[in-house]
């Protein structure tokens, strides 16, 4: 059973075994020359399983083999590198001369060799149910696949030496102002004087007044608040270059950039500051889907406008309010580009027939639209029906046979 047991194991585990060479000396039968191996599965750090088979001569018995499950319990700490320190315990048949039972107990020492290949020399005592036994060393390679390698320890990575620390050298004189190769640079002096002034004119005043806190501000810079205590370098952080963009829409249009939306007026237009380069916008919205790819230059101003929207004409068969699937399909490409507007459907038909039968034809074909319009999951209050008829400037009549969609973006 323990057999089965070890066999059942072993194949959801990580096995460990040895090929081993022993020798004994002792009592009539149980001592020998053998050769043989093992193979076990760990079910704990500490616990492994095995099933040992020898095979060689037994005094006095002749040629035969052993077949004999084991217990091996690691004493020593498992994650060692040194090696493995087991007790090892087991009770097997002996098939030589006849059919008995062999017991051993003993020591196994598992010395590190190459990976996964360590060194197992083994000692104990076999022994049989008459008590007759013999002392027995056996020795051999043994294998544990979950054998870790230890791992070399981090070499320390020196830390950098930090550098120098920058002492500004100030003169020991009377304070006489702001130092800069900046150009343009204006001061502001707050009280007495409460007001900005050019550079060479601030620095007279504060050799007058003896320095002093006040904000400084150049072109093309941030304004930044010092204190003047001597000669004072002036340093101010750039200021970003930024180009403008504008983009006209249409009302109801949704726009994005790098996936994300940007704010659109109600009138429609895209007004945005941003860095320079290629400005991708996707500008979605009254049944249509555009992208604009626009550069922007520094301090440069670039404009565009979005396609204007479409009106959608769905025509009919004549004497018919039924959308062809043609049909059906525009307008579900119009509804998916929606955005935020909204849709007016009218409709409209061909002379041919009774007027009143016509006029309650084209009603139809309106509503045709809207159903439409709502299944493609347009809301139903974003859209405007009218069920009289729409004049149409068309002499071919099935263009005359037709549903209307204009989205709310049309241009007036």
């Amino acid at each position: 059973m323990l057999a089965m047991l070890l066999g059942m194991m072993a194949l959801a585990a990580a096995p460990h075994g040895d090929l081993h060479v022993s020798g004994g000396v002792g009592a009539e039968g149980s001592g020998g020359a053998l050769a043989g191996g093992s193979l076990g599965v760990r079910v704990h750090p500490r616990l492994r399983g095995t099933l040992r088979i020898d095979g060689g001569l037994f005094p006095d018995f002749g040629p035969g083999f052993t077949a004999r499950p084991e217990l091996r319990f690691t004493v020593s700490d498992p994650s060692a590198v040194w090696g493995r320190f087991d007790l090892v315990g087991g009770l097997g048949p002996r098939i030589a001369g006849g059919v008995g039972e062999l017991g051993f107990a003993g020591i196994a020492l598992d010395v590190p060799g190459p990976r996964p290949l360590d060194l197992r020399v083994e000692g104990g005592y076999l022994f049989d149910r008459n008590g007759l036994g013999a002392a027995v060393l056996a020795i051999g390679p043994v294998f544990d696949v979950r054998r870790k390698q230890p791992e070399p320890e981090p070499e320390p990575i020196p830390e950098p030496e930090p550098p120098a620390p920058v002492v500004a050298e100030v003169p020991d004189t009377e304070p006489d102002g702001i130092v800069t190769d900046l150009e343009g640079v204006e001061v502001w002096l707050p009280h007495p004087v409460c007001r900005w002034m050019p550079l060479d004119e601030a620095n007279k005043l504060l050799q007058e007044l003896g320095g002093g806190e006040v904000q400084v501000a150049a072109p093309g810079h941030r304004s930044r608040w010092l204190t003047v205590d001597g000669q004072t370098p002036l340093s101010l952080m750039p200021l970003a270059k930024i180009g403008s963009l504008v983009v006209v829409t249409a009302v109801g249009d949704r726009v994005e950039l790098d996936g994300a939306p940007v704010a659109v007026n109600e009138d429609g237009v895209l007004m945005l500051s941003t860095k320079p380069g290629l400005v991708v916008l996707e500008v979605v919205g009254n049944g249509r889907r555009e992208t604009l790819e626009l550069p922007v230059a520094a301090e440069v101003t670039t404009w565009a406008r979005a396609r204007s929207p479409q009106t959608l004409h769905v025509t009919f068969p004549a004497d018919s309010a039924v959308l062809s699937t043609r049909g059906l399909r525009e307008i579900e490409a119009i509804a998916k580009a929606r955005g935020d507007a909204r849709f007016t459907v009218e409709g409209s038909f061909s002379p041919e027939g009774d007027l009143v039968r016509n006029r309650a034809l084209a009603a139809d074909r309106a509503r045709a639209g809207v159903a439409a319009l709502v299944a493609a999951g347009v809301p139903e209050d974003q859209i405007d029906l009218i069920t009289e008829p729409k004049q149409i400037d068309s002499t071919d009549w099935r263009v005359l046979r037709a549903a209307v969609i204009t989205p709310s973006g049309m241009p007036r």
